[in-house]
């Protein structure tokens, strides 16, 4: 399940503000009672989308809206407590290997699309494994040296 990166709380749905305008015709009916009805309604105006149900915040998901709630397209703080690694452009997220959208990505947010080849994914994960082990080796590894 995807989690505003603001409040860091868990997003089963997101929150999006609609305006349109609503024509009536208002008139009397047979018995002088006030009836209203529904004669036109305009095209909706987004006045702000992609809101997270808890804080409110706009998260910006930049139309992947369905990306976002299918945790394919991520928005996260890059300090995140959730971030199991980091090598290059590559994050692992919740155990699945992501790449950092640099064009959409600021020094507050890191946009993230998830890597769907399943065998580049797994050697982005080897490496990154490997690198830091290389970096911090377990200390039965080092005992054998």
């Amino acid at each position: 399940m995807p989690k505003c990166p603001f409040c860091g709380k868990e997003i089963e749905y997101l929150h999006s503000w609609y305006q349109e305008v609503t024509r009536y015709i208002v008139s009397l009916d047979e018995d002088g009672n006030l009836q209203w009805e529904q004669d036109f309604v305009s095209d909706s105006e987004a006045l702000e989308t992609d809101v997270c149900p808890h804080c409110e915040r706009h998260i910006p998901i930049h139309d992947d809206t369905e990306e976002f709630l299918k945790e394919r397209y991520v928005v996260l703080r890059p300090d995140d407590p959730e971030i199991e690694a980091r090598k290059d452009n590559f994050i692992i997220f919740r155990g699945r290997v992501y790449k950092i959208d640099e064009g959409e990505s600021s020094p507050d947010l890191l946009i993230l699309r998830l890597v769907e080849d399943e065998l580049v994914a797994d050697i982005i994960k080897t490496d990154v494994e490997n690198s830091q082990m290389e970096r911090c080796p377990n200390v039965l590894s080092a005992g054998r040296r």
